[in-house]
């Protein structure tokens, strides 16, 4: 509160704690409450009959995670073969899954008016129930540039000491992580599969 008594907009706005990463070319970013851990892939164990989606299973820490191909999960077209690096576990209340990604960036803060309703063009080829929203995040020219995208790239440039700079707007998918690894959803997919 200011000398007035009179809370700031500043003061009161919820900002978003995101863990950001890639799969494939596409940035997606999910809450920091739910990442465990970021590790390298260890060996897995595929499970016989289970969906493409889920790729196995390994022991980390004492207990069992389920790992999980999110893009094949969300149904989103690859433009590449999946060749992740790494994965990162999360807990959904006593369970635990690892989600494979291509590339581990960074937490980021977003104050949460600039989260946005994903438009036509991400629900096109996300279903709807696994996004919360979309923002934009500003990489530096010495983070990668991106060759191909569905979504729309908007880049800017600045002068600094006569060169040019240049800042890539990215858009971000924050998903619905909860929705993703709905217990109820995973179960249908093989109780489908068996049928």
């Amino acid at each position: 509160m200011d000398n007035t008594g009179i809370e700031t907009k500043k003061q009161t706005e919820e900002v978003r704690n995101l863990f950001l990463f890639e799969v494939g070319d596409e940035l997606y970013a999910v809450d920091v409450e739910f990442v465990d851990r970021v590790m390298k892939i260890p060996p897995i164990t595929p499970i016989p009959n289970s969906p493409s989606a889920i790729l196995g299973i390994f022991h980390s820490r004492g207990k069992v995670i389920l790992a999980i191909d999110i893009a094949t999960r969300m149904g989103t077209p690859k433009v590449k073969p999946l060749s992740p690096s790494f994965l990162f576990v999360v807990q959904i209340q006593k369970d635990f899954f690892a989600i494979l990604i291509d590339k581990p960036k960074n937490i980021v803060h977003i104050p949460a008016h600039e989260i946005l309703l994903a438009g036509p063009l991400i629900t096109a080829h996300t279903p709807p129930k696994y996004i919360e929203g979309v923002f934009m995040h500003v990489e530096t020219p010495l983070q990668k540039q991106i060759k191909r995208s569905f979504l729309i790239v908007a880049t800017t440039s600045t002068h600094v000491k006569n060169e040019a700079v240049k800042e890539i707007k990215r858009p971000v998918v924050l998903l619905n992580l909860k929705q993703l690894l709905n217990q109820e959803d995973l179960q249908q997919i093989f109780t489908s599969q068996e049928s």
